[in-house]
């Protein structure tokens, strides 16, 4: 599930993240809070999912039913 509203503990918080391209998952249960005022990072190598996260949060990349963007 991705929330993001100021009403809950962080700015974007996200849950079980289920997202993937053509069939294929690219993240699979990904769960993390981005806290009001933080400056965060995503690190890993290439092909790691990195970018997938933030495409699905700008509706580039769809995501899995499970997944609710409010």
């Amino acid at each position: 599930m991705l929330e993001h509203s100021s009403h809950r503990d962080g700015a974007v918080a996200v849950r079980r993240l289920n997202a993937g391209y053509s069939g294929r998952a690219a993240l699979e249960g990904v769960t993390f809070t981005i806290e009001t005022g933080c400056l965060a990072g995503l690190v890993g190598p290439n092909g790691s999912g990195k970018s997938t996260p933030l495409k699905v949060m700008l509706h580039f990349t769809p995501f899995k039913p499970t997944a609710v963007l409010e």
